[in-house]
């Protein structure tokens, strides 16, 4: 294991320029030179992890509903995990269908469905992905809510930039953008918001990933 480490610091370069197959391929071969077989046991979760994400890969890949696509996720998951699929599922639930959700594929789908069909295939992912009911209905609030915290912020958007077009730069401005953050937002939130575009970070002109944000 020292010696392993000793060649990981020395390459440590070499690696950050690779590809991650070429980096891959390449670790893994020291990694079976110093321990052989054992390599398999010692970083038997890496080569799970890189199973499900190659077969969530191909996944993202297929036609089919985001539904069908769930299923499909979960039967790799018990495929790679075996005995432990049920103690990963539990103790890993929202990330792994965090991971489902941001599938490109997923999100494709997602975007041309209307509000109540897209709220249905959410429930549906997530109780493919075990979630109790409860569960489900506090994500299908979450949805909803989000959605009209959208709507508001794309009707802000609007607004603001009228404001921006219609004053120079200067406190006339400032106030004016102040006022239209409150007046939306409230008191506090609006205060957050005007803290992020002073940062320049502007949050409803981010990517909309629906059962995420």
């Amino acid at each position: 294991m020292i010696a392993y480490q000793d060649f990981m610091e020395q390459e440590r370069y070499t690696l950050s320029s690779m590809g991650p197959d070429e980096r891959r391929d390449f670790v893994w071969a020291q990694r079976r030179a110093l321990f052989g077989d054992d390599a398999d046991i010692i970083w038997q979760e890496e080569l799970r992890n890189h199973a499900l994400s190659q077969s969530l890969a191909g996944i993202d890949k297929r036609t089919g509903s985001p539904t069908q696509k769930a299923a499909d996720y979960t039967r790799a998951i018990r495929e790679t995990y075996g005995e432990q699929a049920s103690a990963m599922l539990e103790n890993r639930r929202q990330e792994l269908t965090d991971r489902f959700i941001t599938l490109s594929s997923v999100q494709d789908s997602l975007q041309d469905l209307d509000p109540d069909q897209r709220y249905g295939t959410l429930r549906e992912i997530r109780q493919t992905m075990g979630m109790e009911e409860a569960a489900l209905d506090r994500w299908s609030e979450l949805d909803r809510t989000r959605d009209e915290r959208w709507k508001a912020g794309q009707a802000y958007q609007a607004q603001r930039q009228a404001i921006q077009e219609r004053y120079q730069p200067g406190a006339e401005r400032d106030k004016a953008l102040d006022k239209l953050s409150r007046d939306f937002f409230g008191e506090d939130m609006g205060a957050v918001i005007r803290d992020e575009e002073a940062a320049g970070y502007f949050r409803f002109q981010q990517p909309r990933v629906y059962g995420q944000n």
